[in-house]
This record gives structure tokens, C-alpha cells and sequence, in this order.
């Protein structure tokens, strides 16, 4: 461990987070107005085509997160207790965890080819059948879960920062 304490998040660490977290809440609160909503077939047909688009894009970003959340020294927390900054990088595990199986289970659940904005086309790669209905209850049941996890996510952010530990600061 490096004898300075880090204040914020590495600059790319800050980029993907923000990054990340547009594409994510884009993604899931857009996938809910389908399912709660119910609008037109042409305006699903269009939000779908959209996400799928920016979700197959956001793969690659999001491995390139992973390492460098695995790689980079996280700033200290001195005002959180050690059984609170374990929770909290526990939890940051979980949605770590809970995204990668969003964005699998997305892939796998298509059982049609998918276009990204017409520049490439990425072939189905399960034929129709149980196992893309099993992975689209699994993207469904992640996606509440993930849903859930973010709302906790945001709601301690708040919780601390109102108690005067300001979390937000390391993340911009």
C-alpha cells in the first residue's frame, strides 16, 4: 500500500463510473417503461433495437472497468468504520457480479441477430427455445435485482453525504 491516501477515484475510474452509470440507468429505466408502460410496438421495436445497440457497446467498456476497479488503489474512507467500507465493497462486488450477468444473459436470451446501429450485426448464438427463455427470466430477475441494488447504492451515497461524509467527492 502506497503511503499517500487517495482523495478521488482515478480519473478513468471516474469516466467509466459515470459511464457505466448512464448506460445502466438508461438501459434498466427504459426496459421498465416497456414492460410497465406497454407502448407501442414501434416505440419497443425502437427502445430494444437502441439498447441493444448500447449494451453490446458497453461490454467491452465495462471489462475495461472491471480491471481497473481490480487494479487501482481505492481512495480511504477514514470517516467509515472497517465493517462498513467491507459492505460496502461487498456490495460494489454484487453489482459488479449482478451487471456481467445482465449483460450475458442479455446476449444469450436473443434469439434474433443484433445490430449495432448498422455498423456490425452480432449473430444469435442460442437457436429459440428453453435455454434463451431461461436466460431472458434470468436478464429479468437480474435486472430487478440489479434495480434494487442501485436504488441501495444511491440511497447510502446520500445517507453519507447528508452525514457528513462526503463519498461523492472521490467519485467526481
Amino acid at each position: 500500500m502506497s503511503t499517500h491516501q487517495l482523495i478521488r477515484f482515478t480519473l478513468i475510474a471516474r469516466l467509466l463510473h459515470w459511464l457505466s452509470a448512464i448506460v445502466i440507468l438508461w438501459s434498466i429505466g427504459s426496459g421498465f417503461f416497456i414492460v410497465l408502460i406497454r407502448p407501442t410496438k414501434a416505440v419497443i421495436d425502437n427502445i430494444s433495437e437502441l439498447n441493444i445497440a448500447i449494451t453490446l457497446l458497453f461490454i467491452p467498456v465495462f471489462i475495461l472497468r472491471l480491471l481497473v476497479a481490480y487494479f487501482n488503489e481505492k481512495p480511504s474512507t477514514p470517516s467509515l468504520n472497517l465493517q462498513q467500507q467491507n459492505i460496502a465493497n461487498k456490495v460494489h462486488i454484487l453489482i459488479y457480479a449482478v451487471v456481467c450477468t445482465v449483460l450475458i444473459s442479455g446476449v444469450l436470451m436473443m434469439e434474433h441477430e443484433m445490430k449495432v446501429f448498422n455498423w456490425f450485426v452480432v449473430p444469435e448464438i442460442l437457436d429459440k427455445g428453453p435455454m434463451t427463455h431461461s436466460f431472458f427470466i434470468l436478464h429479468r430477475t437480474a435486472n430487478i435485482l440489479l434495480s434494487l441494488l442501485l436504488i441501495m447504492h444511491i440511497v447510502a451515497v446520500i445517507k453519507h453525504q447528508l452525514n457528513g461524509i462526503p463519498l461523492l467527492k472521490k467519485m467526481i
